[in-house]
């Protein structure tokens, strides 16, 4: 690779971009004017914003007690609101309470009606009697505190407040009227204790004490440091992806890209020059905005201050270096973003087009990003390992001070974020080494057209195309599977939906797509028999890697702890082991998803992505469709590292059945030790399973030994290197001839 030609490709780039009027004011200008609108519009609002009284009905104030008086005129009194909240009830007041006049359920609707129709936001109302038994309540405490007796138990009729709890003004009147009543109530209480001669702290034994133990740096920044990450890296997406698209799409518009790829520059210099024309506009506009927030956000703090000191304290900004510290995650991220928004701009037709493809690459990282502002979301191992999630939680590490817990796990964030930019940069040069990515027909697509040229120019193997679909109408139908999985507590009902389930929505997809799309379904499928003497080592292979996959999903639940709704699932479903005969767990867990998965990932999608992509290209995307497809988090993972070594021996074997040897006996062992129980007295009598097992740390519960763990490992290289010895030639032609 020339850097010479990189940075010719790059200057060219940077010009062109700059010669742009919409791509510098989209890019440059409007982030910088952004924040200083909003920060005005922001304070010319709050001009305008003001509290509106709410209407209130309070029936049955005839039975209200004289002392205290709740009401004062035509208003509550002024004991317990001041003349402002006072301003803010409009209170109508009716002697006689609704309940009294007809009957309870009438009078229910009645009021519902005058709520609902907008005519009152609040009705209050006090049953008749309130006022006798609140004074029969008084004469039983005198005569038990006389007597030094227990006061007999008097039921006071509670008040009756109908609130609308979808609309917002009668939710602020219920807070108003709260906020009245219970003063009033506590001024009862203090007369019940008065008149026992008690004091009133006896009701209030104690209070509780809070006390602030935040950091002053982190409670300086801690607005700050939800609403900074998020904002620089969607700016950090939103102004990666309009250069590529010019870059990419409009390029192909204006008839340059077939001149830019004739030049003596490699396809990978190129990408090069091109990824870091649009890291430098990414960077800038996250940059950009940084300035632009700051700015602003220390021009409002400046006027809030002085008005409010404690607000100006809480949004005070954050120290400089913390912010020189954000370059050091900003500038990976961007290039992420640079080579992810290149390869998907590199597919656009148009710019048009290319537009279209933001809204689906939004969708995808939105969650990552917003997953951070759950309350239950903290930067560990787990999440550190997690695309751009770790790296916003890095973020807000760094502007709350927080370098410890940030030089903790800055090494994960960084190396996942690279990995996650050589994936993307590796993509980008893979698009534009492709002659059909970069010059796509642009005509009119029909669906009639392209389902006839799908039957008529359909061969031995599907495309890639086919794959994506074949694995997308999978993930579509288990999503909806796991809605009307029934709730039965028998086993028989929930065995027999589930292997229905996996026939129809895994296997039945693969195969009617083989039919439609492939003159021989059979390669397609990879259905062709391999050498006998492959089986005996695949099925002794699953066996020795079973403790090291059990080890690895053990790591993974330390990383990602199950949640207690899964657990208390995963519970339920060790219930139904129990009481199911071990056939039929082996049927459920071992025989159907060897079967149906195999067809559908190995079979149908690992053979038509080879068809464009390298095996190992082919094997990793097909592993991750295999993953995701287990819906927990905590078996995707470990699902897509067993997923890769299958996909290794589909490759090698190029044959089916090997696949689902392997898979059978993994899920077999599974079924296994889901229905026999190991107790301890036969652990202690047997020397074998002191070898394989070793107590959990209960007493009760065991797993495999270490020993265990890396004999088999060992046994598995020995065999992995005998199958690879045997499966050289056959390693070419997925039907294995």
């Amino acid at each position: 690779m020339r850097w010479s030609n990189i940075k010719w490709i790059f200057l060219r780039e940077i010009r062109d971009q700059l010669r742009d009027r919409r791509t510098i004011f989209a890019i440059l200008v409007l982030p910088v004017l952004m924040y200083p609108l909003m920060g005005m519009m922001f304070l010319q609002i709050t001009q305008f914003v003001q509290e509106h009284p709410t209407k209130i009905l309070v029936t049955g104030t005839d039975f209200l007690p004289a002392d205290p008086p709740l009401l004062e005129e035509d208003n509550f009194s002024s004991a317990y609101s001041d003349k402002q909240d006072r301003s803010l009830l409009e209170l109508t007041i009716e002697p006689q309470s609704r309940s009294g006049v007809v009957n309870g359920k009438a009078a229910r609707v009645e009021v519902e009606k005058l709520i609902q129709s907008g005519e009152y936001n609040l009705v209050v109302e006090f049953p008749e009697d309130f006022s006798e038994q609140l004074e029969q309540f008084y004469k039983h405490v005198d005569a038990a505190r006389d007597k030094q007796e227990d006061a007999p138990e008097v039921v006071i009729p509670s008040p009756q407040i109908y609130v609308d709890s979808t609309d917002d003004k009668s939710g602020i009147a219920l807070r108003r009227v709260q906020k009245v009543l219970g003063q009033w109530r506590e001024e009862i209480i203090e007369m019940v204790f008065s008149a026992g001669n008690m004091p009133l702290a006896a009701s209030r034994p104690f209070e509780l004490a809070e006390v602030d133990v935040s950091r002053e740096e982190s409670r300086r920044v801690a607005v700050w440091s939800q609403l900074v990450p998020y904002l620089i890296l969607l700016w950090s997406l939103v102004g990666a992806f309009y250069p590529a698209i010019d870059l990419c799409a409009g390029e192909k518009e204006r008839g340059t890209m077939e001149t830019l790829l004739s030049s003596p520059a490699g396809r990978g210099e190129i990408v090069a020059g091109k990824l870091l024309t649009i890291m430098s506009f990414s960077s800038t506009t996250s940059l950009l905005n940084l300035a632009s927030i700051g700015f602003t956000g220390l021009f409002i703090t400046t006027q809030m201050a002085s008005v409010s000191p404690e607000v100006g304290q809480q949004f005070s900004a954050p120290p400089v270096i913390t912010l020189l510290w954000m370059l050091v995650i900003l500038i990976p991220v961007s290039l992420f973003f640079s080579g992810l928004t290149l390869a998907v701009a590199s597919f656009a037709r148009s710019t048009k087009e290319g537009q279209y493809y933001l809204a689906p690459l939004m969708l995808i990282s939105l969650p990552l990003l917003t997953l951070t502002m759950l309350p239950s979301v903290d930067l560990t191992l787990g999440t550190s390992l997690i695309p751009i999630t770790g790296a916003m939680l890095l973020l807000e590490a760094l502007l709350e001070a927080e370098y410890a817990l940030a030089l903790q796990y800055a090494l994960p964030v960084l190396g996942m974020t690279l990995f996650c930019c050589f994936l993307s940069i590796r993509w980008a040069i893979y698009q534009f080494n492709s002659e059909s990515v970069l010059f796509r027909d642009s005509e009119r697509w029909s669906l009639r057209l392209w389902l006839r040229q799908l039957i008529r120019q359909r061969g031995d193997y599907p495309g890639m195309g086919a794959a994506l679909t074949c694995a997308l109408v999978i993930l579509l139908l288990r999503f909806f599977a796991n809605f009307i999985v029934p709730s039965s507590e028998s086993w028989q009902s929930f065995f027999s939906f589930n292997i229905v389930a996996q026939v129809l929505t895994i296997a039945l997809p693969a195969i009617a797509l083989a039919v439609f799309l492939s003159r021989r379904p059979g390669r397609a499928l990879r259905l062709s028999v391999p050498p006998l003497g492959i089986l005996p080592l695949v099925i002794l292979l699953a066996a020795c890697l079973h403790p090291a996959m059990v080890m690895l999903g053990e790591w993974i639940q330390q990383l990602y702890p199950l949640s207690p709704a899964t657990e208390q699932m995963q519970e339920k479903m060790a219930g139904l082991f129990e009481g199911a005969p071990l056939l039929a767990v082996f049927l459920f867990l071992a025989v159907t998803p060897a079967i149906c998965e195999e067809l559908a990932f190995r079979g149908f999608i690992q053979t038509s992505l080879e068809q464009r992509l390298k095996p190992i290209t082919a094997i990793l995307l097909t592993s991750f469709f295999f993953a995701v497809t287990h819906g927990i988090l905590q078996q995707s993972l470990n699902a897509f590292f067993g997923g890769i070594v299958i996909g290794l021996i589909a490759w090698r074997t190029a044959s089916l059945l090997p696949c689902m040897l392997y898979h059978l006996t993994h899920n077999g062992i599974l079924a296994f030790l889901a229905t026999v129980t190991v107790t301890k007295e036969s652990y202690q009598q047997s020397s074998l399973q002191q070898f394989l097992l070793e107590s959990a740390g209960d007493g009760e519960t065991y797993t495999y030994s270490s020993a265990a763990t890396w004999i088999g490992l060992a046994l598995a290289v020995v065999l992995a290197v005998v199958l690879l010895r045997m499966t050289r030639s056959s390693s070419r032609d997925p039907a294995g001839e």
